[in-house]
């Protein structure tokens, strides 16, 4: 009887062990499920915030479109205002000022600026409308 009362006992410890093992796996089940909601929260948020980015970089797509599209008929404009003028040095910079004078430098562009104004007959402040 004495045997069986240990063999009792061991099954008793082992079921205490694997009970606290079971009780051990549900906690991190319980762990990874909350875990793996907010991961999927956050895998939603991402989501939506790609979505947002996409559709903001579509308008600003099409936004820097539409500026090409008026610097271009600006250029155009600008051209056949000059007309028989484009073979001079002056007008062969003339857009590059008129659109980018921070690119050439202050005195340049005064240089060019003031025969333009001169040839064209344009004021300072329709100069400053192409340049931007």
């Amino acid at each position: 009887m004495c045997h069986s009362y240990s063999q009792a006992q061991a099954a008793e410890r082992r079921a205490a062990m694997v009970a606290g093992e079971v009780e051990d796996y549900k906690a991190q089940l319980e762990q990874l499920e909350r875990s793996y909601k907010m991961a999927q929260g956050e895998l939603n948020e991402a989501s939506d915030r790609v979505n947002e980015l996409s559709a903001q970089n579509s308008s600003l797509n099409a936004h820097k479109k539409r500026l090409e599209t008026t610097v271009q008929q600006m250029q155009s404009d600008l051209e056949a205002q000059v007309g028989p003028h484009t073979g001079s040095c002056i007008f062969q910079w003339l857009p590059l000022v008129l659109l980018n004078p921070s690119e050439i430098g202050a005195s340049c562009h005064q240089l060019i600026l003031q025969p333009a104004k001169l040839l064209l007959g344009f004021s300072e402040t329709k100069l400053r409308v192409y340049g931007g």
